[in-house]
């Protein structure tokens, strides 16, 4: 009998054990998807410190080698990498292309694949890449680079401005407080919404957190104009070094839906698109929502006058010095002989440290200047105010 119940029992627990083994075994084959979906599935969230210095500046580690700031370019299509800083995997082909940038210029880069891609927490493998001979302000505080909509729209990015914290995630953005524009980053990162300027609507813009403007436009009617300066545009992506004319204005307002601010700076130029610049939004809270295609901003920004009037010139760096990037024609600067490009060696017969932090200074109180010594070429010019 009590074999009997015995051999009854090693038969159930048999019968049980085979069960459980033929059970596991269908989702053993599941197993490696489950681990490989897990793995490859991308952190929802992020967070990291930017900096804001006329760019917006984010940190990133490409192959876990080169490290440093990239510029945060809505109005690039494409990631650009200073290839003067990158060593080519010889056993990765690269490519030779040409590329057009918002001014119109035109010029040969070569392209690539980086195996590791890295902003944060989040990272991204086997990443197309394109190296250029950026202009050497780009190497200036660390810049490596633009990282452009190709990698922008794969995520959502939440810029603080107030605390320098930008979040990362890969899903969408929400919040009810933030002004919400229709934006399409895969295609030049192009405004779908209809905005009016001076009650003349407006339908067709392109998002630039690249561009050092408020608004730019094709055309704006002659009458409206406040004054007229030519620009070096030493900072063009990939171009060579050129002088536009442009010309500014105070258009009264833009409007977007129940939305409008007075005294926004408009610059005309047919050489650019239609922009809406990253000077035009306050810096409190910005969204890059490339996940949602939307765009949230708190609010938008009156132009301040940095007293540009006073002697009519702009300062701006390029390599080690400091040089007019732009003149107001017909102003004093212009009269006396000031031209674009020349390099500043003293203000008020002081020299100066060249960096970022003295370019703005300089920018802020040029009221204060006096007197102005150049060099241009092998010849040192003094200028009196």
């Amino acid at each position: 009998m009590m074999a009997t119940i015995a051999l009854k029992l090693m038969l159930m627990v048999s019968e049980l054990v085979t069960n459980y083994f033929l059970t596991f075994r269908k989702h053993l084959i599941m197993l490696p998807f489950f681990f490989l979906f897990f793995s490859c599935r991308p952190l929802e969230q992020t967070t990291l410190p930017f900096k804001y210095d006329d760019f917006i500046l984010v940190n990133v580690t490409i192959n876990d080698t080169l490290s440093g700031n990239m510029i945060f370019d809505t109005g690039s299509n494409h990631t650009i990498i200073y290839k003067k800083l990158v060593e080519f995997d010889k056993s990765t082909k690269s490519k030779e292309a040409k590329i057009t940038d918002l001014y119109g210029n035109i010029d040969k880069i070569i392209y690539s694949r980086v195996k590791k891609f890295t902003i944060g927490n989040q990272y991204l493998n086997n990443v197309k890449i394109r190296f250029h001979d950026l202009n050497n302000i780009y190497t200036k505080n660390k810049i490596i680079g633009i990282l452009g909509t190709d990698i922008i729209s794969k995520y959502s990015w939440a810029f603080d401005f107030k605390s320098n914290e930008l979040k990362i995630s890969s899903i969408k953005f929400k919040n009810k407080n933030l002004i919400e524009l229709n934006v399409d980053y895969k295609r030049k990162s192009l405004i779908k919404e209809s905005l009016k300027i001076s009650n003349k609507q407006i339908d067709s813009f392109i998002l630039d957190t690249g561009c050092l403007c408020q608004v730019n436009l094709n055309s704006i009617n002659k009458p409206d104009l406040k004054f007229n300066t030519q620009l070096n545009l030493f900072k063009s992506i990939v171009g060579k070094e050129e002088i536009y004319e442009i010309d500014f204005a105070n258009l009264g307002k833009i409007s977007y839906k129940s939305h409008e601010i007075d005294s926004v700076q408009i610059q005309s130029s047919k050489k650019f698109k239609n922009l809406l610049g990253l000077d035009l939004f306050k810096k409190e809270t910005i969204v890059v929502d490339g996940v949602s295609n939307k765009f949230y901003y708190s609010g938008m920004s009156k132009f301040k006058n940095n007293n540009t009037n006073e002697i009519g010139l702009r300062f701006g760096i390029k390599e080690d010095d400091i040089i007019v990037n732009a003149i107001i024609k017909n102003s004093v600067s212009y009269r006396k002989g000031i031209n674009l490009g020349d390099k500043i060696t003293m203000l008020n017969n002081k020299t100066f440290t060249v960096s970022h932090k003295t370019l703005d200074s300089i920018n802020d109180n040029k009221k204060n200047i006096k007197n102005i010594t150049i060099k241009r070429k092998e010849e040192i010019l003094e200028f009196s105010f």
